[in-house]
């Protein structure tokens, strides 16, 4: 979800020529362009290899029970 979110946030800033504004806790600020790309691909960078960590773990946890299995 937040992956969706954050690929949503790139296409309009690349849609505006303006600043734009970012939320940080209640209060809303002002920002370049340039500056949140970098801090939104930072974020989908840190998603994207929690993912591919998640999904790695799950394979192994899959293989474990039949590594078990066979020795019994």
């Amino acid at each position: 979800m937040q992956l969706a979110e954050d690929e949503n946030a790139m296409k309009e800033l690349d849609k505006t020529s303006k600043n734009a504004y970012k939320i940080i806790g209640t209060i809303m600020v002002s920002s370049s362009r340039e500056e949140l790309k970098k801090e939104l691909k930072e974020q989908k960078d840190i998603l994207d290899l929690r993912i591919k960590s998640w999904r790695s773990r799950r394979i192994i946890s899959r293989k474990k029970p039949k590594k078990f299995r066979r020795k019994s």
